[in-house]
């Protein structure tokens, strides 16, 4: 998992061709807690994906630009685009994530 640390790293993310799923969190998140116990197993899952995860405490000013209003929070890109997003506030379980990152990963093959 590649950490992006400035706005700079996220524009380079975006620029590589390919699928790139985005985990966004926060160090005050007992809910992005639960996410980082299987999010490196998430990784495992889709080897040909590159993940990546943004600190919102860290790039606020990038998380408002993506209209991340709650954490954790899950974007997908196939190449540059957006394709998916789980937005919102509430915990999100392992099941419930896989199940987001698979119905991206068919709706980015239509494209």
């Amino acid at each position: 998992m590649m950490t992006i640390n400035t706005v700079d790293d996220y524009e380079t993310m975006l620029c590589q061709r390919g699928r790139k799923f985005v985990y966004v969190k926060s160090d005050w998140c007992a809910d992005c807690a639960y996410a980082d116990v299987f999010w490196p197993y998430i990784e495992t899952l889709y080897p040909h994906t590159a993940c990546h995860v943004i600190n919102r405490d860290t790039l606020p000013e990038l998380t408002t630009r993506l209209r991340v209003t709650g954490v954790p929070s899950y974007l997908v890109y196939e190449d540059d685009h957006e394709v998916a997003r789980y937005v919102d506030t509430q915990r999100k379980t392992f099941e419930q994530v896989k199940a987001f990152l698979d119905a991206a990963i068919a709706k980015g093959s239509d494209r």
